[in-house]
Parts: structure tokens; sequence; C-alpha cells
């Protein structure tokens, strides 16, 4: 930990986390019990559901981005019956993206694993696939790659196949922010499985990974109890949130702690794949483990798993609580920004991965809330 990351940690160690007299009340745009999809013919849908391909229960909404009106979102293949990775909500109903074809597992010209993805201010998806579904038995699963779409031309306009020294089949994708420069673009990605973050090089399309300690899960923040209900887990660097192309905040799911790294730094693939101690920022710790994060303006905002709400975060400032709902803000996941709104999507992943997801309520969301 640099000089600089220590003393910065004293400095604000005894803020106090505040909460605002009146916090505005998220709307919920779309909700399900189970997610269901656009499918070619109602016949294709009842195979699916006879033969395993679609299994409701095992399809959980975890990113999210809005762009022009239109809300994509991701699936997940944590479990087997995911038909389609990627999509977009129509009448509230998931229309795999960009088409069926690219939905096929065991085709590695096909999205296999997409927990996430992002789009910049050009119109153009990042998207990161793991190359590997969950649950399926691959003689040799996909590489990783990172797929740039152009939404208007309708068109993939860049395939990054990350090498195994950079993303091995071991990998876990999760999340993505997008750097545009001047003269160039950055895509900064985590890997939970091996506590690392990758980076990615638009213009000489290479990439390399950044490692350190504070990256790796923290002991003692194994379990989360959600509405009483106790779920442990054990995953490593997961948020990520990109402020003023300046500095790349991050944090591991078990932790309270936040960390954050100046892009200089890892734009330079040598320092980047050198000695981090001294670049390495600690801030204070947060109320409760987190997923996602996002940065608009000059505030961090991020979901508190343990409250069911969203803080917000300045730098030398305190956490302030945004909103907050018990019933419908369980496991606060992925946010996006749009038309003057925070989005997010929450969609009870502790009752997802114990098996105990209700059949007569819903399950998952996306909801918004003004800025």
């Amino acid at each position: 930990m640099s000089p600089m990351g220590a003393s910065f940690a004293l400095l604000v160690s005894s803020l106090l986390v505040g909460s605002p007299s009146a916090q505005p009340q998220p709307e919920v745009v779309h909700e399900w019990t189970f997610v269901d999809y656009v499918w070619p013919d109602e016949e294709s849908r009842i195979e699916a559901l006879q033969n395993g391909d679609y299994i409701p229960e095992n399809c959980a909404i975890t990113g999210l981005k809005v762009y022009n009106g239109d809300i994509f979102v991701t699936t997940p293949r944590w479990k087997p019956g995911v038909p389609a990775a990627l999509s977009r909500v129509v009448d509230g109903v998931l229309a795999p993206y960009p088409r069926w074809e690219l939905q096929e597992i065991g085709n590695c010209h096909a999205f296999q694993f997409v927990q996430s993805m992002e789009i910049d201010a050009l119109g153009r998806m990042w998207i990161i696939d793991t190359g590997r579904a969950e649950g399926f038995n691959y003689s040799e699963p996909c590489p990783a790659k990172l797929r740039v779409w152009d939404i208007a031309d309708e068109r993939f306009i860049r395939m990054h196949e990350f090498p195994s020294s950079v993303v091995p089949p071991t990998n876990f994708l999760n999340d993505i922010v997008v750097d545009l420069t001047e003269e160039d673009a950055y895509a900064y990605i985590t890997d939970a499985n091996e506590a690392a973050l990758i980076v990615y090089r638009y213009r000489r399309d290479e990439s390399w990974v950044a490692r350190h300690e504070v990256m790796l899960p923290t002991p003692g923040a194994e379990t989360i109890i959600i509405n009483g209900v106790e779920f442990s887990t054990n995953t490593a660097i997961d948020g990520i949130a990109l402020w003023n192309s300046e500095q790349v905040y991050f944090c591991p799911l078990t932790s309270f702690e936040l960390y954050s790294i100046p892009t200089e730094i890892l734009r330079n693939e040598t320092l980047a794949t050198g000695n981090l101690d001294d670049y390495i920022i600690e801030h204070p710790q947060r109320p409760s483990q987190a997923d996602g994060m996002v940065v608009v303006g000059d505030t961090l905002y991020f979901g508190s798993l343990a409250e069911n709400a969203i803080y917000s975060y300045r730098v030398n400032n305190s956490y302030e609580m945004v909103a907050r709902d018990d019933v419908t803000m369980e496991w606060v996941d992925t946010f996006a920004v749009s038309d003057g709104y925070l989005w997010f999507t929450t969609n009870r992943l502790h009752l997802f991965f114990l098996g105990q997801l209700a059949e007569d309520e819903p399950n998952f969301r996306i909801m918004r809330v003004p800025l």
C-alpha cells in the first residue's frame, strides 16, 4: 500500500455513514418471477422446456445497460437451461440480442457466458465472454473473448481473443468499464476467479493483466445476511467503476473495502504488470459488501447488499444512503445511467444460488431512481 493510500485511509477512517432525511422512491420499470424469452415460435419454447434447454428458475438477470431507450440485460449461464446470454427487453420479455444464432452453447463463434457489457459514448457495446457455460461438459472450453458490437450498424467491429496467459480457461470475467481517450480506448475488466484486473487496449488490440493482494477476498467478510437469510461467498475483485478517465475504482465482493488505481498506471503495460503497492489507494470501509458500482459525475454509487440499499460516495466525504427497500432491492447488482436516472438490477442472487427463489412473487427487477 502506498503512503498516499495509507494516509488517505487514516484521514477518512473517522467519517460516519450518512443517511439523507428524504430519499427518492425507486421506480420498478420491469419485474419478473421468472424471465421468458422471445422465441422463434411456441413450438421452440415448448421443446426447450421439455429438453432442458430452458429452465426458467435458472435464468437470472444481472448485467444492465440502457441506450437510446433500449434496455439490454444479461442472463449468465451459471446453471443449465439458460437459452440466451445477452438480450434486449421488449415488452417485458427478453429478446436474444443481437439474434438467436449467437446464443448457441458450444459454438465458439457465439456467446457462451456473458456476465456484463458496457456501451460507450460512440454507441459501441463491449461484451465480455468467459468462454464456457457452467453445468456443461466441454471437451475444450472456448477462449475468453471481448467483442465490440456497433449498435447502429448492427455488426461486430472487433473480436479480441484473450491469451490464456492473460485470461485462463478458469476465468470469471465479471464486470467491465470502458475508457475513451483522445487517441485510443481501453477496457478494464474484473476477473473474479483469478483475482485480477484485465486491461485491453483497442488501438493495438492487446491485453495484459494487473494483480495485487487487495483484489483477493477479505477474510472475515464471507457471510452476507439479507433479510435474515445467511449467504456465504468467497469472491475476489468484482465491481468496477471509472471516475473521470483518471481513476478505476474496484472492490472484491467478499470485502468491505474500496480501492482505486490511476488509469495512467493501468494503461502502461510495464507498470500495470509490475508491483502496484505505490499506486493502490484505499478508501473508507463501506457499510456492507457490494456487487456492482458506477460513477456519475464526481459521485460513486454502489449497492449495499446487507441493507438492500444504494449508497453514494464522494472522495473526502462520507457514504450516504440514496435509496433502500427491503422488498424490491434484495441484491442490487448492476448499474446503468440514462435520461437522468440511475438504473439498476436487483435479483435475489443469494436466493438464486441457495435454490430458494419465490414462485409466486417477483425475484428479478429493473429499477431506477432519479439522479
